[in-house]
């Protein structure tokens, strides 16, 4: 059974955060075991306990990620936590089955739908769920901020985390701003825009330059890159990325596949071994995530 097919079954949000991960469940059908084997052991599920093919592709798809799964936390081990929520509402189908989407609520959403800087909704998303994997003390760049809507994404990810920005952009520099599809913006600007989500433990350094003239970005964990979509700029920007991250390291690229930038797509292809892509944001990884073995 290749659970990839599955109509429902996307993968995004585990690609998101980097592959394998912790992961505890107290459904008896969410570790793996089928009805066949629950009927042998134990005498099958109670009445309760109405079994659905749902709950098998799940499975399915928890060890298709190359999840652990271990039991519940014993601090979890109590009435409240073992109440079957969902058997209270059986009339109720789920909604969120078929929807090929990534769902995150918050008031990031709002601040760059204002700023309006080329990212789609559920790109932001996307991006939002890669910087939340980040891990705590890390370095972050960001070439071509603009106004600030990806380093909004970014600072409230990590609103929670130690961690050190830096931003880098032609801002509104003569001749280089003028080749942007975008009205120039300031530093002001910028600093307008990401003051709310500067959290108390983020240090925050914003650059105006001309990435051309750069010999190197600062040293990183993860650095997004949006600036110049012309083959001398992406060629360049995406070596001076490449170049720069950590041993875990991760590099995303907008634009991967827009018609209106075709130079986009080939130059990373030429840099980058391997991309994963959603919508038009292509992530690099520098170490691939191991698939690590399930336990029972």
């Amino acid at each position: 059974m290749n659970i990839r097919k599955a109509p429902w079954f996307t993968g995004r949000f585990f690609q998101g955060i980097g592959g394998p991960k912790w992961l505890q469940l107290c459904n008896t059908s969410f570790f793996g075991a089928r009805k066949a084997v629950i009927e042998k052991i134990g005498g099958g599920f109670g009445p309760e306990y109405a079994h659905y093919w749902a709950d098998d592709f799940l499975c399915y798809a928890v060890l298709d990620q190359g999840l652990d799964v271990r039991h519940f936390d014993g601090k979890f081990r109590c009435g409240p936590y073992f109440h079957e929520f969902q058997y209270d509402h059986t009339d109720v189908p789920d909604r969120r089955r078929h929807e090929d989407i990534l769902r995150c609520d918050g008031a990031f959403l709002d601040s760059i739908r204002l700023i309006n800087g080329g990212m789609s909704d559920e790109e932001s998303v996307y991006l939002h769920v890669i910087a939340k994997s980040i891990p705590d003390g890390a370095t972050i760049t960001n070439v071509g901020v603009w106004r600030g809507s990806s380093a909004i994404v970014l600072l409230d990810a990590l609103r929670k985390k130690r961690a050190t920005f830096h931003f880098i952009d032609c801002f509104d520099l003569p001749g280089v701003s003028a080749m942007s599809a975008q009205p120039p913006a300031t530093r002001e600007d910028l600093l307008r825009s990401i003051q709310p989500y500067v959290g108390r433990e983020h240090e925050v350094n914003v650059v105006q330059a001309n990435t051309l003239e750069l010999s190197s970005f600062p040293h990183s964990d993860f650095i997004f890159v949006d600036a110049g979509h012309t083959e001398e700029c992406i060629e360049h920007d995406s070596r001076l990325a490449r170049d720069c991250l950590t041993a875990q390291g991760i590099a995303a690229f907008h634009d991967y596949g827009f018609p209106g930038w075709p130079a986009v797509m080939p130059t990373l292809d030429r840099t980058f071994p391997k991309l994963d892509v959603y919508k038009t944001v292509a992530v690099y990884r520098r170490v691939e995530p191991e698939r690590e073995a399930y336990v029972w």
